[in-house]
């Protein structure tokens, strides 16, 4: 799963799940010099499943 943090305060926006498989991509938001886009991706079990866990997730990025 990957989320995305639109305006700056580390809390997802939007967020889009893909099941992985060698050579899976996700679609993207545009980059952006802006500190307040970031992005984080993490590792579920169940489709719906939230980043809660940060043993399960990346820092922001």
């Amino acid at each position: 799963m990957i989320e995305v943090d639109t305006n700056g305060d580390r809390k997802p926006d939007d967020s889009w799940g893909i099941l992985a498989r060698v050579g899976t991509f996700t679609c993207a938001y545009p980059a952006s010099s802006s500190s307040r886009l970031a992005f984080r991706a993490c590792i579920s079990t169940k489709p719906g499943d939230k980043c809660t866990s940060a043993a399960y997730r990346t820092s922001w990025w």
